[in-house]
């Protein structure tokens, strides 16, 4: 049942796509489930498609098998959301458990998978059930930005309907943290509440929900938003923090503003989120603060604008695109709603100054909407008015001519394994100015520094680069999930073994996931893997086990192979009608004879000479018996010569041989042996020339005492029968 609902857990988000996809999916065997875990990207992860519409997407992760290769595709969610590409190759040969690659991937929502793969057998495969190539967007400025609590009686902003309008769920509000933000949780923008954060510090869904649903009905791409607006906050504020200054509310002297806030949170998500997914431009919306209290006049609201965008470029080492709505209007210490021309001039004339990093936002202050505090847009129906403003600003000319940052590629990590085996070394990638390492292993979670760490036992570890700006990447996570240095194999059958020439031996492992390699004796590779090996020699053999990290384990139990060779095919000779005899070989102590009759085994026959009862084609094979410790080994020859017994001689009691003879000598034999028998020798004149008697059989030899040859008559006399036969002697 575990195994049910995990299977259906990975394929649920398959369930759209084609039929054909999901069976070939739930044909693979279950063993390839678990052998592959992709690390990075994360679910629901977004990256900015380039003006082309793709993106060149990383994906990393950690094979747990022995694979030649590494191969990803995308399938869309549902029909028309993507299109689905051909398996590609993320990485040839991969080495250390760990591979790394990226691929084109056009805009849209797909399902991403990856297997890996084994003499071309998939030995593990993983999915994704969400990740894009779309829209991305950093939202910045006050709380028309940001977002604000609802009011009684008002309700809160609805989420997006659309499953491809996400955000970061991450809370920076209470702890306005200057560090790194931890590893981005992309979530469906659905916040229905006043305690989820729109990442960083984003409150509600506000308008972006609604715009999010907009932007993906128009461009049928997924959207992603990073909030990092801040309410109440005047262009002074910004540009303060920019520079590391301490700087206060401009609504009351007492409140200081966080160090390095508000703008820490514009730097970072520009320096991790979107240094790693891209980013398509900043969404500003800034001027309330600045109509009133503070009064800003134009030049002044300008020079501090364009510094705050300045110090952005500084801190990023690149240009983001900014659109900057144009927006003023607040309610004053009288009651009244005010705008400011200055404010709207300044911004126009920073867009315009900004050239092709610069985009035109909606004009808000003269919206068609009542606002109920008169500065901000509560209510479902001013928010809809507000997205759309922004959706109308957000037109194809500006996705057609505004060029977002794209995404950059994971740095690839290097693991070598150490030159005792008992740890890895990992790398990074050269060229940052600081490597932060994350650690979490049986001994708990820890941090470290440094290019390069040495790794010596299971764990999970990734790291933090950063460049000369200060921007983050994250480098994938190494997952070491087995000891470092590998269990060494033990050999079945182990000690010495012998067997037949033409029989085979299989030594075998308790193999596991680790690659096998066997030996001879003197160290010689006589098989580069598997966790069986059949020898084709005699010899010594041991083997040694080596895991996907490179680490190699100690030798194996070593075991013996003797082969042994039976004696050439017996050659059989007919000692009469009845009787069948093997040639003597130099040695027949140890060598026994397996009779057979028309292919058939004859029971209870061994010996070298036999006595046949029935007609048939009689063959013989030498059975030799090798001893080897407590183990005794028969081995058999190949079938001897064979000899034909005819209905015919068998039919006759008595036989005598040779007929003709060629000397005095001849045989008398008789199928059983017959007491108290007499034989009697006549010529052909009657005249008797040998007289014989007693227990006959079942051969009997006499040598006749004749001066030449001639034709004679042998009588055979029993109490039961009496027989004459004609001889001839030549």
């Amino acid at each position: 049942m575990l195994v049910k609902n995990y299977i259906d857990f990975i394929l649920a988000p398959l369930a759209s796509a084609t039929s054909r996809v999901f069976t070939a999916l739930c044909l693979l065997p279950l063993t390839v489930w678990g052998q592959l875990e992709i690390t990075f990207p994360q679910e629901r992860a977004i990256f900015q498609r380039n003006l082309s519409g793709n993106a060149s997407v990383s994906i990393c992760g950690n094979y747990f098998q022995a694979a030649q290769r590494i191969e990803a595709r995308v399938i869309a969610v549902k029909p028309g959301e993507g299109e689905e590409t051909a398996w590609t190759i993320l990485e040839q040969n991969p080495s250390g458990g760990i591979f790394n690659g990226s691929v084109k991937i056009p805009q849209g929502w797909y399902s991403l998978q990856v297997r890996a793969i084994q003499s071309g057998k998939t030995v593990g495969i993983d999915t994704l059930g969400r990740v894009g190539v779309g829209e991305v967007f950093i939202i910045s400025g006050q709380s028309n930005a940001q977002g604000v609590n609802d009011l009684p009686g008002i309700p809160l902003p609805p989420g997006a309907a659309d499953d491809r309008v996400n955000y970061i769920a991450y809370n920076n509000e209470a702890n306005n943290s200057l560090n790194d933000p931890p590893s981005p949780l992309f979530a469906h923008l659905d916040i229905q509440d006043n305690i989820s954060i729109l990442g960083p510090r984003g409150h509600t869904a506000w308008c972006w929900g609604m715009l999010g649903d907009s932007l993906v009905k128009r461009l049928n791409v997924p959207v992603l938003f990073i909030n990092t607006a801040w309410s109440g906050t005047s262009i002074q504020n910004w540009l303060d923090s920019s520079k590391g200054l301490a700087t206060s509310s401009v609504y009351s002297d007492s409140y200081q503003f966080p160090d390095q806030m508000p703008y820490a949170n514009l730097r970072i998500a520009a320096q991790n989120y979107a240094r790693q997914y891209g980013v398509r431009s900043i969404l500003w919306m800034l001027g309330e603060s600045d109509t009133y209290p503070v009064r800003m006049g134009y030049e002044n609201f300008k020079y501090k604008l364009e510094s705050v965008i300045n110090a952005l470029t500084i801190h990023t080492g690149y240009k983001i695109p900014w659109m900057i709505a144009r927006t003023s209007r607040i309610v004053d210490n009288t009651g009244s709603t005010i705008t400011s021309q200055a404010i709207i001039d300044a911004q126009n004339a920073v867009i315009t100054d900004l050239g092709d990093k610069g985009a035109y936002g909606p004009e808000t202050d003269n919206l068609p909407v009542s606002r109920i505090d008169g500065t901000h847009f509560y209510g479902n129906e001013a928010l809809q008015v507000l997205a759309g403003a922004w959706n109308r600003q957000l037109d194809d000319a500006f996705f057609d001519n505004i060029a977002p940052v794209p995404p950059s590629d994971v740095p690839v990590t290097k693991l070598s394994c150490s030159t005792d085996d008992s740890s890895v070394s990992l790398r990074l990638a050269d060229g940052y100015r600081s490597y932060g390492w994350t650690i979490a292993n049986e001994e708990g979670e820890a941090t470290a520094t440094g290019q390069t760490m040495q790794v010596s036992a299971p764990g999970t570890y990734s790291a933090i680069i950063k460049d000369e700006f200060g921007n983050s990447l994250r480098t994938q996570k190494i997952t070491i999930a087995f000891p470092i240095k590998p269990v060494a194999p033990v050999i079945q059958p182990s000690g010495n073994i012998q067997i037949c020439r033409d029989s085979t031996v299989s030594f075998f492992l308790d193999s596991g996931k680790d690659i096998y390699q066997w030996y001879s004796g003197d160290g010689q590779i006589v098989q580069q893997a598997g966790g069986v090996f059949q020898p084709k020699e005699a010899g010594s053999f041991f083997t040694k086990a080596f895991n996907v990290l490179g680490c190699e384990s100690d030798r194996s139990n070593t075991v013996s192979l003797t082969i042994r060779a039976a004696d050439n095919p017996p050659v059989l000779v007919l000692q009469g009608p009845f009787n069948i005899k093997v040639q003597p070989v130099a040695d027949t102590a140890s060598v026994d004879y397996v009779w057979l009759r028309d292919s058939n085994i004859i029971p209870r026959q061994s010996r070298n000479t036999l006595i046949v009862d029935s007609a048939g084609i009689y063959t013989a094979k030498a059975a030799q018996s090798f001893y080897l410790d407590r183990d005794t080994l028969v081995c058999y020859s190949a079938s001897s010569n064979s000899i034909e017994i005819g209905l015919r001689t068998l039919s006759d009691q008595y036989i005598v041989y040779p007929n003709p003879a060629e000397s005095a000598s001849i045989n008398v034999l008789s199928k059983t042996p017959v007491e108290n028998a007499r034989i009697m020798i006549y010529d052909v004149s009657g005249r008797l020339i040998y007289n014989w008697q007693g227990t006959l059989g079942p051969i009997e030899k006499f040598r006749l005492p004749l001066k030449g040859p001639g034709e004679f008559i042998v009588q055979i006399t029993s109490a039961a029968s009496k027989r004459t036969i004609k001889v001839v002697i030549r």
